[in-house]
């Protein structure tokens, strides 16, 4: 609780021109928020980080920013708005990649998209998200230059294909998305 209160007092003390040397402490103040459940806190210090961030086109930290804003709608229910807020993440991404050439793709916050679809109820659109995100990690997994993906995204996508499954009666695809998920969490 001190560091968050000396979080405050720190950004408080900024003017409203912030740069890019007082992006660490705008950061640590809306993470801290997000992480004591200060929800609309969280989310106004991140959209003020947004603002800062939107300046230099080419960062690559919006994506996360965007990200944390939707994990935060998952959490109040607002399934919409985290959609939108995921989809702008994902579009982030791509585009901050795409001079590169790499073609690269965030598959947590897939994952994260995935999981709003399922609670949505619209649980095609869950199950093939999770099958392209499946297929895109393992693929990621045999190029020898890409170590972001882990085993922990697979997880996470046999996971929600295991609830998909289960809850439409698909006996057989989820027990094997079952095993999938056992076989990923013994690492």
């Amino acid at each position: 609780r001190h560091a968050e209160e000396a979080l405050d007092a720190a950004v408080a003390s900024l003017d409203n021109k912030l740069g890019v040397d007082q992006l660490d402490l705008l950061w640590a103040q809306s993470d801290v928020k997000f992480r004591r459940n200060k929800n609309s806190e969280a989310v106004a210090h991140y959209k003020r980080l947004i603002g800062v961030l939107k300046t230099n086109p080419n960062n690559q930290s919006l994506e996360l920013v965007y990200a944390n804003i939707g994990r935060i709608s998952v959490i109040e229910g607002d399934f919409d708005a985290a959609e939108k807020w995921f989809k702008k993440a994902l579009d982030t991404d791509r585009k901050f990649f795409k001079p590169f050439g790499t073609g690269a793709y965030n598959t947590m916050i897939t994952a994260d998209l995935a999981n709003v679809y399922y609670s949505q109820g619209r649980l095609a659109d869950a199950e093939k998200l999770s099958k392209e995100n499946i297929k895109i990690i393992r693929d990621l997994q045999l190029n020898p230059e890409i170590i972001v993906t882990s085993k922990t995204d697979l997880k996470a996508n046999y996971d929600l294909l295991f609830k998909i499954y289960s809850s439409q009666g698909k006996k057989k695809e989820a027990n094997k998305a079952q095993l999938m998920s056992f076989q990923l969490g013994q690492f």
